[in-house]
């Protein structure tokens, strides 16, 4: 099954060949989207796309978990550490005191019902402790907006068109007026048009600095 393959090829913190793969996968691309920077972690592809699908269509936790860690890592320059690697000599793909809060763009409450947990969510959380910033639930789905199965059936441009619908401000949320630096965080960027609407509406609320990062490019 699906863990038990995942175990066989990363185990818990990846084995020395994974962590050696996901070594030579590593890009750590800035790039800038609609005038706001955006980091990713990998192409989507290999190993890393392998456990981006095991957590997203397959219902893996351990991906999910591996994945969160190894973003976390990275974030703070700290990956190969794991099993007594050297880091990447790339360093830190972001300061740790360049950013006060996260904000995960949420799961459609359908696939948290379905698995139980959101691997974004995951993400962001190891990411926070960190990079000593809070994680701000600032938008939610929109119930009446385009959910993500119809998403996925989308072309690039659908989805750049669609995307604007699909999130709102999440009213239950505290104002995020006092926040200077923003990011974004979310497990593959297609279009940007998720990253974008998401920084609209946080526009629409206050004027923070806002930055993207992404686990994924595809």
């Amino acid at each position: 099954d699906c863990e038990s393959r995942l175990l066989s090829r990363a185990g818990l913190l990846l084995c020395r060949d994974c962590l050696r793969a996901l070594r030579g996968e590593l890009v750590g691309v800035r790039f800038a989207l609609d005038g706001f920077p955006v980091f990713s972690l990998f192409e989507y592809r290999g190993i890393a796309r392998e456990l981006v699908r095991n957590a997203k269509f397959h219902n893996c936790r351990l991906s999910a978990l591996v994945l969160a860690q190894i973003t976390a890592s990275t974030v703070s320059g700290r990956f190969g550490q794991m099993h007594g690697q050297q880091p990447f000599e790339k360093g830190p793909v972001v300061c740790r005191d360049a950013v006060e809060a996260l904000v995960p763009v949420p799961c459609s409450k359908s696939s948290i019902r379905k698995r139980g947990w959101d691997p974004v969510l995951l993400a962001a959380a190891g990411v926070s402790d960190r990079m000593n910033c809070s994680v701000v639930h600032a938008v939610c789905r929109n119930r009446g907006g385009r959910q993500r199965g119809q998403q996925k059936k989308l072309g690039r441009a659908g989805r750049q068109a669609a995307a604007g619908d699909r999130f709102v401000i999440n009213q239950t949320e505290p104002s995020m007026l006092e926040l200077k630096r923003v990011m974004i965080i979310d497990d593959v960027m297609t279009t940007g048009s998720t990253l974008k609407a998401v920084a609209s509406l946080i526009q629409q609320q206050a004027s923070p600095e806002i930055s993207g990062l992404v686990i994924c490019c595809d």
